[in-house]
């Protein structure tokens, strides 16, 4: 299957967040030296719970560690035993990490479940149903993602539906009826709504079609009820509305977010710490010219996207730049792990006003990090230029915090044609280059259209088992799906785990 090809990639990328030290060091040579162990166990045919019991305790010296557990899922993955790496797969905690990550990793454990026999179907099922809803939940879904999702979650839905065994043989079949066809039908056809290239959803929709209107029905009665649903509804109806990690954060509006979110967000995420210097001076009442809001309602709606999609462990905290040139900031939090809830409680309070005393909050802000030696990173959000003092002053200020390894990002409601554009990006790039920092222009346009969306990074080949005709009991129409090689792995692994 050609979705092989792809993942130890996303192995790699599931366990990216480990890392160890040189104490580590000594506990992994050992877990090193067992894993070769448990691979010649193997390799020689020895009884595969022994060779089991090795690479367990391989882990366990390691330590547990995230880095060691993805050579483990590596290896286990080459040599074709589903099964077990999907005992190590759920090892992995998963809760912290990004909702763009937590729905690989359940993508992945599904397909994993759909290699270890029948007896899986059913958790394959609900781990691509968790991606689906993850990926939805993720800032900026990836739609030839969600396509594949949803091919997968068609296919899975039509072999899980009830193993029995026939004849003398005992192999397996499963009976379906049109209503059971047409509930994968819908998903085959959301795939096509992501991604009409996907060849996979195409060939399986397509036998599901000819199949069913074998029974004499039409395709405008099929149509009318598969037809699928889009984005906005999806959203709409569960997800994107819904209050996300936090009790307190509002409803996001994605039409309000910049198109350069995603490459926000992938900045931001690489570092521990996260200040916030949000802009909310008089002017931000101002309204943004296409979106159609002010542009205090645009900073909040990123601030909260940001909140919600940053992975948990990250410490953030917030400086607010506005009001006085001389009075300590409004809001003035330290990072810490959980600041979010109140930041995000307080900031739903303020309005815009005063001046924009730029250098005065950030300066500020170096009192707001840890003593940790993580990395810091400060995320200014501002429409305007220094109106206390000198805009020049904001170069010393971010020397400043550079000093103290803090790095300085920058997006900017300021666009070209504006009176402040030159001097303002001037300033910008002054205060960034001292650190590894990068400014950003708040992009006028609205959220991408799904057919601009990036390739995928993976595919797995999901195409249907052979689909015949059965018996007309009482007037509906069963269909009986070949599941024969599915069992037939079933009976592999079931003489495998009893050690024959």
């Amino acid at each position: 299957m050609s979705w092989k090809r792809y993942a130890l990639l996303t192995i790699g990328l599931l366990f990216a967040f480990g890392s160890f030290s040189q104490k580590d060091t000594i506990g992994l040579e050992k877990a090193f030296t067992l894993l070769d162990e448990a691979k010649a166990c193997y390799a020689s045919g020895g009884m595969k719970f022994q060779c089991d019991e090795i690479l367990h305790k391989a882990y366990i010296s390691s330590g547990s560690h995230a880095y060691f557990l993805e050579k483990i899922v590596a290896f286990l993955f080459e040599k074709e035993d589903y099964l077990k790496a999907r005992e190590y797969v759920m090892i992995k905690r998963t809760d912290t990490l990004p909702n763009a990550v937590q729905a690989r990793h359940h993508h992945f454990k599904g397909l994993l479940e759909l290699n270890s026999g029948f007896e899986y179907f059913n958790e394959a099922y609900d781990s691509f149903l968790k991606a689906y809803f993850l990926e939805l939940r993720a800032a900026y879904p990836t739609f030839k993602f969600l396509s594949q999702i949803q091919n997968a979650l068609g296919y899975t839905r039509m072999i899980y539906g009830g193993p029995n065994q026939d004849g003398d043989e005992d192999y397996p079949h499963t009976n379906w009826i049109t209503a059971d066809l047409l509930a994968s039908l819908r998903h085959f056809e959301q795939a096509l709504y992501f991604d009409e290239k996907n060849q996979n959803a195409i060939v399986n929709r397509d036998k599901l079609y000819s199949k069913i209107l074998k029974t004499g029905r039409t395709f405008h009665e099929i149509e009318g009820r598969v037809r699928p649903k889009t984005i906005e509804t999806i959203k709409s109806e569960m997800l994107i509305t819904e209050k996300s990690k936090n009790d307190t954060l509002d409803e996001i509006n994605i039409n309000y977010l910049p198109n350069n979110m995603p490459l926000i967000l992938s900045t931001l995420s690489a570092y521990d710490e996260v200040l916030v210097a949000a802009d909310i001076s008089g002017s931000m009442e101002e309204i943004h010219p296409v979106k159609g809001v002010d542009r205090f309602r645009l900073m909040r709606e990123l601030i909260l996207s940001l909140f919600t999609d940053l992975k948990s462990s990250t410490n953030c905290g917030i400086v607010t730049v506005g009001r006085s040139c001389t009075k300590l900031p409004i809001l003035f939090y330290p990072v810490q792990l959980n600041a979010r809830r109140d930041i995000i409680d307080t900031i739903k309070t303020l309005r815009p006003n005063g001046w924009t005393p730029l250098s005065h909050s950030i300066s500020k802000a170096k009192q707001l990090y840890t003593k940790t030696k993580n990395k810091k990173a400060l995320f200014l959000v501002s429409d305007g230029m220094e109106t206390c003092t000198s805009p020049m002053d904001l170069c010393l200020v971010a020397s400043d915090l550079y000093a103290l390894g803090v790095d300085i990002h920058i997006i900017s409601f300021i666009v070209s044609g504006m009176e402040d554009y030159e001097l303002a990006y001037e300033i910008y790039n002054c205060m960034a280059q001292y650190s590894k920092g990068k400014v950003f222009e708040y992009d006028d346009d609205v959220v991408a259209d799904k057919t601009e969306e990036p390739e995928a990074e993976h595919e797995e080949e999901l195409l249907l088992p052979p689909i015949n005709l059965g018996d007309n009991f009482k007037g509906i129409t069963h269909f009986v799906v070949d599941l024969t090689e599915y069992f037939e792995v079933a009976k592999v692994l079931t003489r495998e785990q009893s050690g024959n």
